[in-house]
């Protein structure tokens, strides 16, 4: 495997990081637009006891990732650095 190859595959992984931070702020949001009772709005079910922890969980943890996998996603489309 030579490093052009390589180099080919940065973009398109930068990509796929992207897309998924892309649906991760998505579920993020629309956790956010729900309100802190969507779960049990929906399923009728409170697997917290209604203290809305997993609510919070399921909204912080899509945003946070959102965020890792868009800087992921900027680094690998990111040019390498051509050497002197």
């Amino acid at each position: 495997m030579n490093g052009e190859s390589a180099f080919r595959r940065r973009p398109r992984a930068g990509a796929a990081c992207y897309a998924l931070a892309a649906a991760a702020l998505v579920a993020g949001c629309a956790g956010v637009l729900g309100g802190p009772e969507w779960i049990e709005r929906v399923s009728g079910w409170s697997p917290d006891g209604g203290g809305g922890g997993l609510e919070a969980a399921l909204i912080v943890v899509p945003l946070v990732l959102g965020i890792v996998l868009a800087l992921a996603g900027r680094a690998l489309r990111r040019p390498a650095a051509v050497a002197p």
